[in-house]
């Protein structure tokens, strides 16, 4: 049968020809398609639904009760019966078997490369991919759709560029906040919330199960962006303390704050000279306030007075104020090695009392404390410890009465038996 084609008729038998797929499977699926103005000129007991479609003219092609012709776009560009009829109709002679068989090997070839190509690629790793490897997979899809290559190929060479964007991007991210570290500006602190966005973007948009290695990549972002905003946090906080002169109570809750955020930025391997930093300040503060604390404390101690009268002595005294010997069995006798003697309560509550503030004023020194602290509390050491060398005096005093009063109980004791004993005799 001979044809002379219409132009819509001419373009499809072009773009057959040349196997623009695309082209084609466009022509062929617009519902205004009709082959119509054919001379027919064949066994009309052998015509398909093509050629039936072809001599009624007006009618349009039912592609979806053609079987045969029930064609994808990579279909209508290979599909030998399809280009046989369209030679016919440009009154061409058929293809031979010969030249039909090399063609098809010719096209399956072609397609096989293609989608070979593709899935080699996208059977790989993405965080192995590299901006260029993006750029050549996107013009292999591109030539992969003129040639109809399988949807779910393409879809996953897709999805395969889509990857290594993203990749792309977090490594990127990922410099900039190497770059940036530690995090202790404005600067610094937007670029995270950048890329926290662009984090949550992906998460939220993905359509498909995120591939284990740019899983992990994220993960790592995400810790690098929290590791980023505590030491921000921490450079912040260690700011406004360090502008303090002297750490006081009103400046407990920083100070707490502090020492929580130090440990949270020590937990995300934050970076050590910040942290170094901020473990210097810290201990400063601490040493302000605990120095402060042991200077105002009140110890409510008596101390001798002179010109006082026994009599009055033994109303001001109390029991914490005055030692005594330690009651053992062998009393009024000493025990081997002789008397115990117990300091008296107030005594030893001045000796740690003096003893701490010491210590404190030197750890103030050492954290290069707010320096009129560290001398308000000498000149209060310097007072204590007058007090202290009064009450050691009265120690001492008190254990040489108390050892006599104990030598005298003991020689009355032996009295006491030798006359027990001369009675018996």
């Amino acid at each position: 049968m001979t044809a002379v084609l219409a132009p819509v008729h001419h373009r499809l038998y072009q773009a057959v020809q040349f196997n623009r797929a695309k082209e084609a499977l466009e022509i062929v699926q617009n519902p205004e398609f009709v082959l119509d103005d054919f001379e027919i000129q064949s066994d009309q007991d052998q015509w398909n639904l093509l050629d039936w479609a072809s001599y009624h003219g007006n009618e349009k092609v039912n592609w979806t009760k053609v079987n045969v012709y029930r064609l994808t776009a990579l279909q209508v560009a290979m599909n030998e019966i399809t280009r046989n009829v369209l030679r016919n109709f440009a009154g061409k002679e058929p293809f031979s078997i010969m030249d039909k068989t090399k063609n098809q090997q010719k096209q399956r070839h072609a397609y096989n490369d293609r989608e070979d190509s593709i899935t080699q690629i996208t059977n790989g790793n993405p965080t192995t991919g590299k901006e260029d490897d993006a750029i050549n997979l996107q013009r292999m899809v591109e030539d992969g759709e003129k040639f109809g290559l399988r949807a779910d190929v393409l879809d996953r060479a897709r999805e395969f560029i889509y990857w290594i964007q993203v990749q792309m991007e977090i490594l990127k991210y990922m410099d900039q906040l190497r770059d940036a570290a530690p995090t202790i500006t404005r600067e610094g602190l937007d670029l995270v919330t950048v890329i926290q966005s662009y984090l949550l973007a992906v998460d939220e948009e993905r359509v498909t199960e995120i591939p284990p290695h740019i899983s992990q990549m994220l993960v790592q972002t995400h810790e690098i962006c929290k590791r980023s905003i505590s030491e921000y946090e921490l450079h912040k906080t260690c700011r406004h303390l360090a502008g303090i002169p002297c750490a006081s109570e009103s400046d407990r809750t920083m100070i707490n704050a502090l020492e929580s955020i130090m440990d949270v930025v020590r937990d995300r391997d934050g970076d050590e000279e910040m942290l170094s930093m901020a473990t210097k300040l810290l201990a400063k503060l601490n040493a302000e306030l605990a120095l402060t604390k042991s200077k105002d404390e009140t110890q409510e101690i008596r101390l001798p007075v002179l010109g006082m009268t026994p009599k009055e002595s033994k109303s001001y005294w109390q029991a914490d104020d005055v030692g005594h010997i330690q009651r053992t069995i062998e009393y009024p006798f000493p025990p081997a090695g002789g008397y115990i003697w117990i300091k008296s309560i107030s005594l030893d509550k001045l000796e740690a009392a003096v003893a701490q503030l010491k210590d404190r004023i030197q750890q103030a020194k050492d954290c290069s404390g707010n320096p009129d602290l560290i001398a308000d509390a000498n000149v209060r050491l310097d007072s204590e410890r007058i007090n202290l060398d009064l009450l050691v005096e009265k120690n001492n005093n008190d254990k040489n009465a108390g050892i006599a009063d104990a030598e005298k109980a003991v020689r009355k004791a032996r009295r006491k038996k030798k006359n027990g004993s001369s009675n018996k005799s």
